[in-house]
């Protein structure tokens, strides 16, 4: 069995950091792989906010304009109809078994990497 998760299965410099210094603020010690998505689109929100004339029309044009590299989820810009690209997107296979230092969240405890899909642009409608 296996289901689609959106969430990076190997942490960019920028999210190592990020992990390494948010998830002891959590009271399990760890966060959910949403925590880095969350972070990451706080971020390039406010970089489009200040880009921007203060419009929502503005706001929506800076976001398209932005380019993010060597972020939390790595480097990646937005295509014309708002979807991050490049994407990948991992599947997990669920085991019942998780490996010791396999680096996933508490949530996918129980599930490994089965492998990850690069989703071609072109593909995205």
């Amino acid at each position: 069995m296996s289901s689609t998760f959106a969430a990076p299965t190997r942490l960019s410099p920028a999210a190592k950091t990020f992990v390494r210094e948010f998830a002891p603020t959590q009271p399990s010690g760890s966060i959910s792989p949403f925590a880095l998505e969350t972070a990451q689109a706080a971020e390039v929100l406010l970089e489009a906010i200040a880009r921007s004339d203060g419009t929502r029309a503005s706001v929506l044009q800076a976001l398209h304009a932005i380019e993010v590299r060597d972020g939390i989820l790595g480097t990646f810009r937005f295509d014309a109809n708002g979807d991050k690209t490049p994407e990948a997107i991992p599947i997990y296979r669920v085991t019942g078994e998780t490996p010791p230092r396999a680096g996933l969240a508490d949530e996918l405890q129980g599930a490994v990497v089965d492998r990850v899909v690069s989703i071609p642009s072109e593909l995205i409608p």
